[in-house]
Order: structure tokens, then sequence, then C-alpha cells
């Protein structure tokens, strides 16, 4: 049966949306993608407390892909790591042949659906959803906001969306696309966005900046939500 799974692990509040029997599978690769970025923090603290692209010496694993998609977007490593702890739990249910799973690791979201999904998005005086047509692969959906969460974002904005089939990428772009938004101008709101779509691999953005709206590229069809904050993903088990 597909329904709403919640984990947590460590600072990880995850949302799993799957069949119950994909989730001992899902849970073992969010264990393994957090056990591989924490053992490079503890061999390089750098990894994790640097605003700024970081070159790891490693050839692979989820630590490297924070590394490539933080260095197109001239953030962090770690503000890639929700993506990339969802897309490599998304891709290990793939694996054991999962036909719908969604992951949403604090607002962050990788998907694998042979079904249309619609996928809230928490920000801003009016919540939105997004209609998501059937994903034959995998389709990050991840966010960031100067005012709502405990993410570091050095801009205003109320949610800053990134859509990508590379969820990594997308999480270290929503945070690039959050730190860029200071205005609600329109100029600014399209500034912004012509910037995050110049990285290759971003198919569409969405960005809310008080009551201003906009968004570019491939963005899938958007409409108004009911009430979303108790689906939002938040720690329920303590602090």
């Amino acid at each position: 049966m597909v329904r709403r799974h919640h984990l947590e692990y460590g600072e990880s509040a995850i949302s799993v949306i799957a069949d119950d029997s994909f989730l001992p599978c899902i849970r073992e690769a969010v264990l393994e993608a957090r056990a591989s970025i924490e053992a490079v923090i503890a061999s390089d603290p750098f990894f994790a407390s640097t605003m700024e692209p970081y070159d790891l010496p490693v050839p692979e694993g989820v630590p490297r892909r924070m590394c490539e998609a933080s260095a197109l977007c001239g953030v962090g490593p770690m503000a890639a790591v929700a993506g990339a702890i969802a897309e490599h739990a998304v891709r290990a249910a793939m694996r054991e042949g999962c036909p719908c799973v969604l992951i949403d690791n604090g607002g962050d979201i990788a998907i694998h659906s042979d079904r249309e999904i619609r996928v809230g998005l928490y920000g801003g005086p009016r919540p939105l959803s997004l209609l998501v047509p059937p994903v034959g692969d995998v389709l990050g959906i991840c966010s960031s906001s100067g005012r709502i969460g405990p993410a570091i974002s050095l801009g205003e904005a109320d949610i800053a969306t990134v859509i990508s089939p590379n969820p990594t990428l997308a999480d270290a772009a929503a945070t690039r696309l959050g730190n860029l938004a200071r205005s609600d101008d329109p100029a600014h709101l399209r500034a912004c966005l012509d910037d995050l779509l110049s990285i290759e691999g971003v198919s569409g953005a969405i960005l809310g900046v008080g009551g201003a709206l906009a968004l570019q590229g491939d963005v899938p069809p958007l409409g108004a939500a009911g009430p979303v904050d108790h689906l939002a993903t938040r720690r329920q088990l303590g602090p």
C-alpha cells in the first residue's frame, strides 16, 4: 500500500510516500547517505562549514555529488545535503523496483512516480501546489526560504523553489536562488530567475517575495493549495 511515512535520523526529518514494502531499503539508503556525509565531516570539518564550493578529493558517492552541485551554484556543499540524501534514497527504491516513491527531506523533494502527484509548496502568504506528471527517472523539487525553516538563507524569499532532474543540484540551486532574492520588484525577480536558469541542469524555478510571485522555465501546472501546515515535513520526536 502506498502511504505516507515519517522518519527521523539526527537532523533529518523525512516524509516518505511509497509502498510499505520499500520502506526498509529507503531507511537503509538514508542511513547510508548520512554515514558517508558524516565520515567526510569527521575527517574534514571544513566540508560542513564552508559556504563556498569545495573540491572534495573523492571520486564518487553522495559527498562528491554535493560538491559537484554546489560548484555549479556557487554555494557550499552542505547546501545540497537534503536533496542529495533524498535522491540517494529514491534511487535505492528504484533499484528495488519501486514504481512510486516521493521523499521530502525538510522541503527538498525527490520523486520517481508512475502517476500524477500533487506537491504542496509551503511558504509565503498563499500556499501553492504543483501538479507533477509521472516521472520516468527522478525529479527534484527543492525549496529554500529566508523566512521559514532552520536552514541558512541570505535573502528575503518567502519561497525559492528549483526544479531539476538532479535533486542534489535542485537543492543547491534553491539555496542560491534564496540568497539572491532581496526585493519583490518584478525586474529583480526576473533577474534572479534568469540567473538560475543559466545553470546547466536547472529546468525551472519559482520565486516568491512578499506578495509577488514569479516563475520561469519548465514548471509543472501551478495551483492554489488547501491547508498544508499539517503536511509540512518537520521534526516530531523532539529537538
